[in-house]
């Protein structure tokens, strides 16, 4: 995993939690939805590795951006940031003291925002389908003889 910093999405996981939701929002998904599918899709989150707690921190602000944060996800997070299971895992990568410091601050005004229902919610991007390469003309413009002559 990579990390880069101490904020909720500065890390590969956290980032590809977050990323991922907001692919499934795109295409038009609830948020209730989303959340089943992404539990599902990353079934083998554990406490151990940490994994669990970034994806409930990036699945918590993508509800909270998109206005659907439940109580369910917000306490989880809540006791997550309480019982410091978080730092923890960061002391256990060897973290210095600044950094754990950092991380605290981090998680403590991340609990305080996500307790305040956001006004409005991120607006969906609508996803243009990704095009071929080639197009009808351009295969015109081959000799078809060039395919199939050795």
């Amino acid at each position: 995993m990579g990390t880069w910093g101490t904020g909720i999405l500065e890390n590969d996981n956290a980032l590809d939690y977050y990323d991922r939701f907001f692919e499934y929002y795109n295409e038009g998904l609830k948020p209730e939805e989303i959340n089943e599918k992404l539990k599902n899709e990353f079934s083998d989150l554990n406490e151990e590795s940490g994994n669990i707690y970034d994806f409930w921190f990036a699945i918590a602000l993508a509800k909270w951006e998109t206005c659907s944060l439940d109580e369910e996800t917000l306490a989880k997070v809540s006791q997550y940031i309480e019982d410091e299971k978080d730092i923890t895992i960061w002391q256990e990568l060897d973290a210095d003291a600044q950094t754990i410091e950092d991380r605290k601050k981090e998680l403590e005004q991340f609990l305080k925002k996500i307790q305040i229902p956001r006004d409005k919610p991120k607006p969906r991007v609508m996803v243009e389908p990704k095009s071929s390469l080639l197009k009808k003309e351009d295969l015109n413009r081959v000799p078809r003889w060039k395919f199939w002559k050795r």
